[in-house]
């Protein structure tokens, strides 16, 4: 992997990662594919949650990727320190398989701030962005960490980078999650 775009703010370094060659791409999509048929079912499950994803379908999508996260996720992976980069990781790996007909990145600008999912189509097609975040259940409800991500979204405006790609239908997720239990919100954007 070859770090670029670094971006060394404050006390947190961020960057975008790139395969360097066909060779590896080739390896990791193997491996990729073997991690998916042992662990959540194979091709077929990551391919219903990218329909319901670029489909707007909250109850599919909310109950897809719970099943996913309670059978591949451990508690201590996302119990850690930084729970929502292990979340963001987990959901670029779970939507690769979208990369004939979608561009899938991670912490790009668009709008005013870096989105932390964007799903591109690479010609006409829906778009889906995803913001995640941790709730602490003592200090907020799950609905107001519903709403916070998804007022991040509207306010940051992270949709201009697929309006400018011409996705339509554009989908806004909010997932939130404490540990290995997540909600999701969604609309239209």
């Amino acid at each position: 992997m070859k770090a670029r775009n670094v971006d060394h703010t404050g006390a947190r370094t961020v960057a975008s990662l790139s395969i360097p060659n066909r060779e590896v791409v080739t390896c990791y999509q193997e491996l990729f594919l073997e991690w998916l048929d042992q662990a959540v079912g194979g091709t077929a499950q990551t391919d219903a949650l990218g329909r319901a994803l670029l489909g707007g379908d909250l109850q599919e999508f909310q109950a897809r990727l719970q099943r996913v996260v309670v059978e591949s996720l451990s508690y201590f992976d996302v119990g850690g320190k930084t729970p929502e980069a292990v979340y963001q990781a987990f959901l670029v790996g779970l939507l690769v398989h979208l990369d004939a007909t979608h561009i899938v990145d991670t912490n790009r600008e668009s709008g005013f701030g870096r989105y932390d999912v964007c799903v591109t189509p690479r010609s006409a097609g829906a778009g889906a962005l995803l913001e995640l975040k941790s709730v602490d259940p003592e200090r907020e409800t799950w609905e107001e960490a519903l709403a916070s991500a998804m007022k991040q979204l509207h306010d940051r405006d992270y949709a201009s980078a697929l309006r400018r790609a011409g996705a339509e239908p554009i989908w806004l997720w909010a997932a939130v999650f404490d540990g290995k239990r997540l909600r999701v919100s969604v609309e239209r954007g």
